[in-house]
């Protein structure tokens, strides 16, 4: 690699992480954790008023929970093929949405889970 393009790469990793400074300097996640007011049981306790996106549900509903059960999975020494968890039972290495194989996501499974939705989105922007 050229010190050009290392330059070039450099500014945009420092781009990337100006742009989620607030997200990865601090314990506040990109999860949008107040969408879950919106679902019952909680709905009588969160104001829905304070929901400042109500369709960005595909985060909350999956993604997260799809990489903390992956998480506990692997944790266990089991290769979670099948996700109970969801309806009857649904695939769950083969999904596209859990991204279990994904090499990246591998990567991810190495940070503490409260840092994973933020440097996971660091490194995508980047």
């Amino acid at each position: 690699m050229s010190k050009r393009s290392a330059l070039h790469l450099l500014v945009l990793a420092l781009l990337a992480a100006l742009f989620l400074i607030r997200a990865l300097a601090t314990s506040q996640t990109l999860v949008p954790a107040d969408i879950v007011g919106q679902m019952q049981p909680w709905r009588k306790l969160i104001d829905l008023k304070s929901v400042q996106n109500p369709i960005i549900s595909d985060i909350t509903d999956q993604v997260y929970p799809y990489q903390v059960y992956l998480r506990s999975e692997l944790a266990q020494g089991r290769l979670p093929l099948w996700n109970p968890y969801v309806q009857a039972g649904v695939p769950f290495l083969a999904n596209s949405v859990s991204a279990a194989l994904n090499p990246f996501q591998m990567l991810f499974l190495l940070l503490p889970q409260p840092a994973l939705m933020e440097w996971s989105a660091w490194f995508k922007l980047l």
